[in-house]
């Protein structure tokens, strides 16, 4: 009789908490979105440095002390120090393009991540502005969620929609919610 009451009050407690957690709207995850910004502004920031040093630092100083500074000693007799210098440059730009474009496609993730727009309450979600009945959900695949946290929902009109516990908060209340 004692393990049935525990049972009977989890189950209250588990309900009394779903009042309270619905209406539910998920929000960008801060731990996610600090680290998705810092490593953003890192990105930007090198990409300004090399660029930097390929637009203004390298072709200001003569080839020969810009193998200097790099290589930490007198260039050998025999470097072509005009295509040394070159090289460098191009290096520089190549890097800042590399830096440039992490940034954006980091800093673009973080932004997909922060507009993305979903609530759920006790009859069904919104998704994208558009309204769900429970009815409406074909099917949760859950084969991600022990190791990612990631849920996708297909609707009965094909629609995708993935969930991911990192990205947003809530996500763990919307499985429990609509478990099985």
């Amino acid at each position: 009789a004692e393990a049935n009451d525990v049972a009977i009050l989890e189950y209250i407690i588990s309900e009394a908490d779903f009042a309270i957690l619905l209406p539910m709207k998920l929000k960008l995850n801060k731990e996610y979105a600090h680290r998705h910004l810092f490593v953003t502004l890192l990105m930007a920031g090198l990409c300004c440095w090399f660029g930097y040093d390929g637009c203004i630092r390298y072709p200001a100083m003569s080839a020969a002390d810009l193998y200097k500074s790099i290589e930490k000693q007198d260039p050998p007799d025999g470097v072509n120090l005009v295509t040394f210098k070159a090289e460098k440059i191009r290096r520089q730009y190549e890097f800042a393009g590399i830096a440039l474009l992490v940034s954006l496609v980091v800093g673009l993730r973080l932004l997909k991540s922060a507009r993305f727009d979903f609530d759920f309450d006790d009859d069904g979600f919104t998704c994208r502005g558009r309204r769900f009945a429970r009815a409406d959900i074909d099917r949760i695949d859950r084969s991600q969620w022990e190791k990612k946290s990631i849920l996708t929902i297909q609707t009965t009109d094909g629609m995708k929609i993935v969930l991911d516990g990192w990205h947003h908060t809530g996500v763990r209340e919307f499985a429990a919610a609509y478990a099985g």
